[in-house]
């Protein structure tokens, strides 16, 4: 079955934002939406993405989550599938960064960032 751009980036933006554990507890989040419920792919073609994006460096999930993108609708469904899975982390990351620099002068927040320093 193949899915719309729409049904691609709204599957991937879930996976986005219920995924948490890293790209292992991602690709396992990934097999059960997209093989056993959705029906996308069967076990085996998710299994050899799996093996492709171990080639390359980089988050395995995330180039999961492209590969199976472009495998069901190009590059569209490729861009769909990434955007889909990357946003919530990037909303999340600069939502935190701009609060950190609104309240960077409490004296707490100091103290959390010098505690997080490398």
């Amino acid at each position: 079955m193949n899915p719309g751009l729409k049904e691609l980036f709204f599957t991937f933006l879930k996976l986005g934002l219920l995924s948490f554990g890293g790209p292992v507890a991602h690709i396992a989040l990934m097999d059960r939406e997209l093989v056993d419920k959705k029906k996308w792919m069967t076990k085996d073609e998710y299994l050899n993405f799996i093996s492709m994006s171990n080639l390359i460096p980089g988050p395995n999930s995330t180039e999961v989550a492209l590969h199976i993108g472009y495998h069901k609708a190009g590059i569209q469904g490729m861009l769909a599938a990434g955007l889909g899975f990357i946003s919530p982390a990037v909303i999340l990351v600069i939502s935190l960064s701009f609060l950190l620099s609104s309240f960077a002068s409490v004296i707490f927040i100091k103290e959390i960032i010098n505690g997080i320093k490398p």
